[in-house]
């Protein structure tokens, strides 16, 4: 027995579901997607230090 077919309309019940979420507000979206950017680029400068300070070290060794 599916007590949500009671509740819920037919068009929700039977409409195609999505495993992934749809943002339906497109400022949010960009505000999102820029904010990881940056978050993004904040993480390769860091990496890219300790590459950079890893080679340097590795150097002086020899």
């Amino acid at each position: 027995m599916n007590v949500s077919r009671d509740i819920i309309p037919q068009s929700v019940v039977q409409r195609v579901k999505s495993p992934y979420p749809a943002i339906q507000n497109a400022a949010y979206d960009k505000i999102l997607r820029t904010r990881f950017t940056v978050m993004l680029d904040d993480l390769v400068v860091e990496l890219q230090q300790v590459v950079l300070d890893q080679g340097e070290a590795t150097d002086r060794r020899f």
